[in-house]
């Protein structure tokens, strides 16, 4: 992620009108604070914006910079970036924001700077005591409702300013439908390589051949469990197979033009096909892939509304006229 960080930073520095000299050191600042977890942009535990480098220690990796100019820098990224930017700790991190959001005030800053733990352990009525005992005369009317709306307040900051450097993580699809061109026509079928193949441990029937009267009965309803489970796995493996098969006779203009040749099909109309009830349909393309000539698309990606006009055979979907649409546009 050193990289990704450094060209996001200096990507949003680069907005501002900086000289070439400041923008070098706020973009190796970036590179040099991510390159050290402990230091700002993620922080110890990877993405939470803390660590505990003060700006000297940040001259050394790139000297001679100065320590004021690394300074400057650091502003800068916060103008650009984010406010807590290279906050010390979740306490800097809260106060640093505050003025952006309009709460900079004695109030707001004596619960960060004095009681972060005591708003951790949900202790509000010692946060009160504590305020009313304050030599400060506008401590002394603070009530609990004060404090609880405070308290909101600070919920809503961010307490890891570097997390949105972070790269998110890959979603695998790994599709369970695959479409195959055969012979000018189309054949649907399931990955059987990714479908669970389950059998009966043979150790059982000895038992139930052979074994006390107490173990055959406890056997007996454990195998009677697995038997259900894979009727149900091959259950859902022959519904997900004929859905499938369904939506791409219905699809097949899909499968020859791409996305221009989508139709409109409701799940109804696949539920009637199949003898299904429509929520078995909408349970059977939940989560699920199919790979086809065209790409890999969601199976509910085959399920779209007419354009406007009506709704008989032949109409156009949605999503069609959408990308003859962009096809016009991107044209011109």
């Amino acid at each position: 992620m050193r990289g990704r960080v450094a060209f996001d930073v200096a990507g949003e520095v680069g907005d501002f009108a900086i000289t070439s000299r400041d923008g070098q050191v706020s973009y190796q600042l970036a590179v040099v604070v991510d390159d050290d977890a402990s230091a700002s942009v993620e922080g110890p535990e990877g993405g939470s914006g803390d660590g505990p480098q003060e700006d000297e220690e940040l001259v050394d990796p790139f000297a001679p910079v100065s320590e004021d100019e690394v300074r400057d820098a650091l502003e800068r990224l916060r103008e650009a970036v984010h406010p807590a930017l290279g906050a010390l700790d979740l306490r800097e991190s809260l106060l640093l924001q505050l003025p952006s959001h309009g709460l900079w005030n004695p109030f707001m800053r004596a619960l960060v700077e004095r009681h972060l733990e005591d708003i951790e352990e949900n202790r509000l009525p010692q946060i009160v005591k504590a305020l009313r005992a304050d030599a400060r005369e506008e401590f002394r009317s603070v009530e609990l409702e004060d404090v609880k709306a405070a308290v909101e307040l600070l919920r809503g900051l961010d307490p890891f300013p570097g997390a949105g450097f972070g790269e998110e993580p890959t979603e695998r699809i790994t599709p369970e439908v695959i479409v195959e061109e055969f012979e000018g026509d189309y054949r649907v079928r399931l990955d059987r390589d990714r479908t669970p193949r389950l059998r009966l441990d043979t150790s059982y029937k000895k038992v139930l051949d052979g074994g006390a009267k107490e173990d055959k009965a406890w056997v007996r309803k454990r195998v009677e469990s697995a038997q259900w489970f894979m009727d149900a796995l091959a259950q859902r493996a022959s519904t997900l197979e004929r859905v499938a098969d369904a939506v791409f006779r219905h699809q097949r203009a899909f499968l020859e033009r791409g996305p221009e040749g989508l139709r409109p099909l409701r799940m109804q109309e696949i539920a009637d096909e199949t003898h299904v009830h429509i929520s078995t349909v909408s349970r059977a393309v939940a989560g699920k892939y199919a790979e086809t000539p065209r790409g890999i698309f969601p199976l509910k990606y085959f399920f779209t509304g007419a354009a406007p006009g009506g709704e008989a055979a032949g109409l156009e979907s949605r999503d069609s006229v959408r990308q003859k649409v962009q096809e016009i546009v991107d044209a011109e």
